[in-house]
Protein backbone atom coordinates (compact mmCIF):
# COMPACT_ATOMS: atom_id res chain seq x y z
CA UNK A 1 0.00 0.00 0.00
CA UNK A 2 2.79 2.30 0.72
CA UNK A 3 4.27 1.87 -2.81
CA UNK A 4 0.92 3.19 -4.60
CA UNK A 5 0.97 6.04 -2.11
CA UNK A 6 4.08 7.17 -3.31
CA UNK A 7 3.94 6.66 -6.79
CA UNK A 8 0.12 8.59 -6.19
CA UNK A 9 2.29 11.48 -4.45
CA UNK A 10 5.04 11.36 -7.48
CA UNK A 11 1.94 11.67 -10.10
CA UNK A 12 0.20 14.47 -8.36
CA UNK A 13 3.93 16.38 -7.87
CA UNK A 14 4.68 15.93 -11.77
CA UNK A 15 1.06 17.46 -12.71
CA UNK A 16 1.10 20.17 -10.38
CA UNK A 17 4.61 21.22 -11.93
CA UNK A 18 3.14 20.64 -15.87
CA UNK A 19 1.99 23.39 -17.86
CA UNK A 20 0.32 20.33 -20.26
CA UNK A 21 -1.32 17.07 -19.67
CA UNK A 22 -2.32 15.32 -22.51
CA UNK A 23 -5.16 12.41 -21.82
CA UNK A 24 -5.65 10.39 -24.74
CA UNK A 25 -8.99 8.65 -24.60
CA UNK A 26 -9.72 5.34 -25.87
CA UNK A 27 -12.57 2.66 -24.68
CA UNK A 28 -9.52 1.20 -22.59
CA UNK A 29 -8.80 4.41 -20.96
CA UNK A 30 -12.07 4.27 -18.83
CA UNK A 31 -10.84 0.64 -18.37
CA UNK A 32 -7.47 1.44 -16.60
CA UNK A 33 -9.21 2.32 -13.51
CA UNK A 34 -8.43 4.86 -10.62
CA UNK A 35 -4.95 6.20 -12.07
CA UNK A 36 -5.59 7.34 -15.05
CA UNK A 37 -8.90 8.83 -13.68
CA UNK A 38 -6.76 10.82 -10.62
CA UNK A 39 -4.34 12.15 -13.54
CA UNK A 40 -7.15 13.24 -15.16
CA UNK A 41 -8.50 15.17 -11.82
CA UNK A 42 -5.68 16.45 -10.85
CA UNK A 43 -5.33 17.97 -14.08
CA UNK A 44 -8.88 19.52 -14.20
CA UNK A 45 -8.24 20.53 -10.50
CA UNK A 46 -4.96 22.30 -11.31
CA UNK A 47 -6.44 23.72 -14.26
CA UNK A 48 -9.33 25.14 -12.99
CA UNK A 49 -8.02 26.55 -9.53
CA UNK A 50 -4.35 27.56 -10.53
CA UNK A 51 -4.46 28.18 -14.11
CA UNK A 52 -0.98 26.84 -14.45
CA UNK A 53 -1.75 23.50 -16.42
CA UNK A 54 -3.55 23.12 -19.30
CA UNK A 55 -5.56 19.38 -19.99
CA UNK A 56 -5.34 18.56 -24.04
CA UNK A 57 -7.91 15.45 -24.83
CA UNK A 58 -7.12 13.52 -27.51
CA UNK A 59 -9.62 10.35 -28.78
CA UNK A 60 -7.98 7.71 -29.95
CA UNK A 61 -10.99 5.77 -30.47
CA UNK A 62 -14.82 6.92 -29.94
CA UNK A 63 -16.12 6.24 -25.99
CA UNK A 64 -19.57 5.17 -25.73
CA UNK A 65 -21.18 7.19 -23.09
CA UNK A 66 -19.28 7.46 -19.88
CA UNK A 67 -20.61 7.15 -16.51
CA UNK A 68 -17.55 8.22 -15.22
CA UNK A 69 -17.62 11.51 -13.74
CA UNK A 70 -14.74 13.73 -14.41
CA UNK A 71 -14.26 12.30 -17.83
CA UNK A 72 -17.65 13.77 -18.79
CA UNK A 73 -17.06 16.81 -17.18
CA UNK A 74 -13.50 17.09 -19.21
CA UNK A 75 -15.60 16.47 -22.20
CA UNK A 76 -18.14 18.95 -22.22
CA UNK A 77 -15.55 21.44 -21.19
CA UNK A 78 -12.37 20.98 -22.99
CA UNK A 79 -12.21 21.05 -26.59
CA UNK A 80 -11.17 16.95 -27.91
CA UNK A 81 -8.77 16.36 -30.84
CA UNK A 82 -10.18 13.19 -32.76
CA UNK A 83 -7.33 11.15 -34.36
CA UNK A 84 -9.38 9.77 -37.36
CA UNK A 85 -7.23 7.00 -38.57
CA UNK A 86 -5.33 7.03 -41.88
CA UNK A 87 -6.58 10.61 -42.16
CA UNK A 88 -4.43 12.05 -39.29
CA UNK A 89 -1.08 10.81 -39.69
CA UNK A 90 -0.16 13.05 -42.43
CA UNK A 91 2.41 15.80 -40.07
CA UNK A 92 0.37 18.78 -42.26
CA UNK A 93 -3.29 16.80 -41.07
CA UNK A 94 -5.99 19.15 -39.38
CA UNK A 95 -4.72 16.56 -36.96
CA UNK A 96 -1.56 17.82 -36.16
CA UNK A 97 -1.87 21.33 -36.77
CA UNK A 98 -4.89 21.10 -33.72
CA UNK A 99 -2.23 19.68 -31.19
CA UNK A 100 0.52 22.18 -32.28
CA UNK A 101 -2.06 25.05 -31.14
CA UNK A 102 -2.73 22.88 -28.04
CA UNK A 103 0.99 22.58 -27.46
CA UNK A 104 2.62 25.61 -28.36
CA UNK A 105 6.58 25.21 -28.43
CA UNK A 106 8.13 26.63 -25.08
CA UNK A 107 10.79 29.59 -26.52
CA UNK A 108 14.07 28.44 -25.25
CA UNK A 109 16.90 31.26 -23.95
CA UNK A 110 19.40 30.99 -26.76
CA UNK A 111 23.25 30.52 -26.20
CA UNK A 112 25.61 32.46 -26.84
CA UNK A 113 26.90 30.67 -30.24
CA UNK A 114 23.08 30.72 -31.18
CA UNK A 115 22.86 34.67 -30.00
CA UNK A 116 25.41 35.26 -32.86
CA UNK A 117 23.47 33.79 -35.40
CA UNK A 118 27.00 32.38 -37.12
CA UNK A 119 26.62 30.77 -40.57
CA UNK A 120 29.46 28.86 -42.42
CA UNK A 121 30.81 31.68 -44.33
CA UNK A 122 31.13 33.72 -40.87
CA UNK A 123 33.41 30.68 -39.55
CA UNK A 124 35.44 30.99 -42.48
CA UNK A 125 36.81 33.79 -41.03
CA UNK A 126 38.40 32.76 -37.86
Amino acid sequence: MKHVRIVTDETLSFIQRSRRLLVVLSPNYVLQGTQALLELKAGLENMAARGTIRVILVQYKPIKKSRVKELRRAKAVLSIIKWKGEKSRYPQGRFWKQLLVEMPVKSRPRNSLEAQDLTYSSLENI
